[in-house]
């Protein structure tokens, strides 16, 4: 260092340094999704409202659940029904007919498993909740106009227990 110098090359880049790491936590506290919209987490579920007006508007969260739920509960009971008459007119032909009998199992299984997570779901006080198990992933909606992350990692934890389907295999949407 030269006599009579009051700062350096060096101490010239640091005090830059320093200001630009300054300015980067501020512009990123200031712009960052976590002060807009209160902190999020990974998987955390969010509401998403349509803006479009293209999406078919239902006239309450109750008459959504029912009206699913009687739909889902039609289009089994159709499959159901399509199985049995498989069964009895195989005659023969057991191939066909295990076959049938294979996939009616595996209904009563996802009914079965769809139950199971929709109650204990409610008994974890969500109070209105659908399952729909398929064949690759599970869907579950629930009526809450957001979830925590405590919330959103019990609803993964019942859906995977109850179907065996990993959390990465489970999809979770709210209702408000």
């Amino acid at each position: 260092m030269k006599k009579g110098t009051i700062l350096g090359k060096s101490q010239i880049i640091l005090a830059v340094m320093v200001i630009a790491l300054g300015a980067a936590v501020w512009f990123n506290v200031k712009y960052s999704s976590d002060s807009k919209n209160g902190n999020k987490y990974l998987g955390q579920a969010e509401y998403v409202g349509n803006t479009s007006g293209n999406a078919m508007q239902v006239g309450t969260e109750t008459d959504y659940f029912v009206t699913a739920k009687k739909e889902r509960d039609a289009a089994r009971d159709e499959t159901k029904a399509d199985l049995q008459q498989t069964i009895k007119s195989a005659g023969s032909n057991t191939d066909a007919a295990a076959k049938a009998v294979d996939k009616a199992s595996s209904i009563a299984a996802r009914e079965t498993a769809e139950q199971n997570i929709e109650s204990l779901l409610k008994a974890k006080g969500f109070k209105k909740v659908l399952a729909i198990i398929g064949d690759n992933d599970i869907n579950i909606v629930v009526k809450a106009a957001s979830l925590t992350a405590q919330q959103t990692l019990q609803i993964q934890d019942i859906a995977s227990s109850q179907s065996g389907y990993t959390a990465d295999k489970i999809k979770i949407l709210t209702v408000k």
